[in-house]
């Protein structure tokens, strides 16, 4: 090779797998985390995310990296919380998360995702149909449109609305029934003195150092 040039190689990427190994330990699973076949799947959702990305907004990440690194610790560790069986609502799918994912990690669960936003609605409905998954309803409009057959077990919402205002929402969404749940994620900032007490409350740290709370309310 002559002198005056130097071999350069492109950085090698990080393999989706491995990324997800990263982001495993700091969520602190009770379980053996998401099977192969799950892994691929979630993996399949990343990049068919990704790539509507360029066309449409639906995530902030500006690769598989980012979107594994910050965005999927959240539906891993409500994939613990919800209960076996249950009906979720998830109040602002947006890009899918975490109601896609959560399609992916419990196929028992029955989801459907309320999004107004017509693209969305249509990347929702492309994933849902792409990826083969099941027992996935998607609604097109907003939450006070929707008429369902049954009112859910289970809402959940991410980054679409603060959680002084999600929680009571969420609250009224769910069947009256102990075994009810409305589940809201946090950052690392302390929950609003206005929320009520959680049943539940579940921490855990990104690989960036963000500390994250998921926290679990009960039905009225």
């Amino acid at each position: 090779m002559p002198a005056n040039k130097v071999s350069q190689r492109e950085p090698r990427q990080a393999s989706f797998a491995s990324l997800l190994d990263g982001l495993l330990p700091g969520l602190a699973l009770r379980g053996q985390g998401p099977s192969a076949a799950q892994i691929g799947a979630l993996e399949a959702f990343a990049r068919l995310m990704l790539d509507w990305n360029k066309s449409l907004n639906l995530t902030g990440a500006r690769g598989v990296e980012d979107l594994v690194e910050d965005h999927l610790g959240d539906p891993l560790v409500a994939a613990e919380e919800v209960a076996q069986g249950a009906r979720v609502m998830d109040v602002g799918a947006g890009g899918g998360l975490p109601g896609l994912a959560l399609a992916i990690l419990r196929p028992d669960l029955r989801l459907v995702l309320i999004e107004p936003r017509a693209k969305r609605v249509a990347f929702l409905r492309t994933a849902t149909r792409e990826l083969g998954l099941k027992g996935v309803e998607v609604f097109g409009g907003r939450v006070e449109q929707f008429e369902p057959s049954g009112r859910p077990s289970v809402a959940i919402s991410r980054a679409t609305f603060p959680p002084e205002l999600w929680v009571p929402m969420g609250k009224s969404l769910v069947a009256p029934d102990p075994a009810s749940r409305v589940f809201a994620f946090l950052g690392d900032r302390e929950a609003p003195d206005t929320l009520p007490s959680p049943l539940s409350t579940r921490s855990y740290r990104l690989p960036k150092g963000q500390t994250r709370v998921l926290l679990g309310f009960g039905a009225p």
